[in-house]
């Protein structure tokens, strides 16, 4: 928005809602990959951090255009994430397409399909609490407690509805296993 203040060089300043500011804060926070891409292109747009600054240093267009890119490019990835026969959430096997959202999983994202979870089962896979063997079975964590696997119905070592590349989990098994260890 807006503020209808000019700088001395002739540049415009804006402000950004404090609720947007907010929103924008917890997305942040819980490493939605989206926003952590967003933030870095707009942290290279060296005056476009806090709340009542320049936003663009760079002409605004270069910023929105990188903003743009990056959206097209997860659109891209949620498209190529649901060519299956029949998607589903890998822990629970939810099929509504308007709730499945796919996340990466290797340590190419890039071009890759991702897996698809549930908000509540990909909340817990983003966060490494829960993962898949090398035979298709979930793992649970141990900072979860015995109420949270019951609220989530998360039973270790129930195979994933779905397929995915099983050697690509790797990366994000070794994450879950020092995460793990952290407690011990």
């Amino acid at each position: 928005m807006f503020d209808g203040v000019e700088g001395e060089n002739g540049t415009y300043f804006w402000i950004l809602k404090p609720a947007a500011a907010a929103a924008f804060g917890e997305m942040k926070e819980a490493g939605d990959r989206r926003i952590r891409a967003i933030s870095k292109i707009l942290e290279d747009d060296k005056t476009a951090e806090g709340l009542e600054e320049n936003l663009f240093s760079n002409p605004s267009d270069t910023s929105v255009r990188a903003i743009r890119r990056l959206l097209e490019k997860d659109r891209d990835f949620q498209r190529k994430s649901f060519g299956r026969d029949h998607p589903c959430c890998l822990v629970c096997g939810a099929d509504r397409m308007s709730l499945l959202r796919a996340f990466p999983y290797g340590e190419k994202e890039e071009g890759e399909k991702g897996l698809l979870f549930c908000p509540t089962h990909g909340a817990l896979f983003a966060a490494h609490l829960i993962s898949f063997s090398m035979k298709g079975e979930l793992l649970v964590s141990e900072r979860l407690t015995e109420k949270e696997r019951e609220l989530f119905h998360l039973t270790a070592g129930e195979k994933a509805h779905g397929h995915f590349v099983r050697r690509r989990m790797a990366e994000h098994r070794k994450i879950f296993n020092q995460e793990g260890r952290k407690l011990k």
